[in-house]
């Protein structure tokens, strides 16, 4: 098995010989081996340095060597195995990318469909039990989430989120609601065919959340990103279309 990083600022942690072990370990459990991810291994890395590149968790934080794809951090897994599901997809194999989808919801419970397409800043904090349905994802917006988080849908309707999005435990957005601007979901608090929903902190169940106004130095403090003029050029500009 070869998983050489190529065009990438990652490097596997916290030795090749320990990752590989480890991910040969899980591909079998769902009857994969490298040759079957090899095409999309390399494009899958380089979208997963850029993703890291722009979160400041300490956990994805780069040091001298580049930026550690960690075997042991669950978050990093998820979203390793969700690009290279997304890659198998966009080359049409799609028996590939079921497989590499159930392997990544089975064994952590996060569900992240290969469809779905996530923007560049995506972040996931210990997110078992999360469903990340078929929601609608500016490209340029911020996107955390966390435990038991849901963007799912209401009478076949699915969020739309234009804006930068924090998802604390155990919340939800559901049905015909659209994020604008920065809104953070304080815990347990959900959203049901909201309309716009615009700079705000929300709290409480639909119809009777409580709104206060965010911010824009406040969603800074709070976010898992880094400003834009933090992040190098070094990964190049990411594009999840083929």
């Amino acid at each position: 098995m070869k998983t050489g990083i190529v065009n990438s600022s990652l490097y596997l942690h916290p030795d090749e010989a320990l990752y590989q072990r480890f991910l040969l370990a899980r591909l079998v459990t769902v009857g994969l081996a490298f040759h079957d991810i090899a095409p999309y291994w390399d494009e899958a890395l380089r979208v997963t340095a850029a993703r890291f590149e722009t979160i400041k968790n300490k956990y994805f934080r780069g040091d001298a060597r580049g930026i550690p794809l960690r075997a042991g951090h669950l978050g990093h897994t998820i979203l390793l195995l969700y690009e290279l599901s997304r890659q198998a997809w966009h080359q049409s194999n799609q028996h590939v990318a079921d497989l590499l989808y159930f392997l990544n919801s089975s064994s952590s419970g996060c569900n992240l469909l290969y469809e779905v397409e996530l923007p560049l800043r995506t972040f996931c904090d210990h997110p078992h039990g999360a469903v990340v349905g078929r929601a609608r994802f500016s490209p340029d917006i911020a996107f955390s989430f966390s435990t038991n988080c849901n963007l799912g849908n209401s009478n076949n309707i699915y969020p739309e989120i234009n804006g930068n999005l924090v998802m604390f435990p155990n919340c939800a957005i559901l049905g015909n609601t659209t994020i604008c601007g920065n809104v953070v979901m304080s815990n347990g608090s959900k959203l049901l065919d909201s309309g716009e929903v615009k700079d705000v902190i929300v709290y409480g169940n639909a119809p009777n959340n409580t709104f206060r106004p965010l911010s824009s130095d406040r969603y800074t403090e709070i976010c898992n990103f880094r400003a834009h003029d933090e992040i190098s050029a070094t990964t190049g500009v990411y594009s999840s279309r083929p």
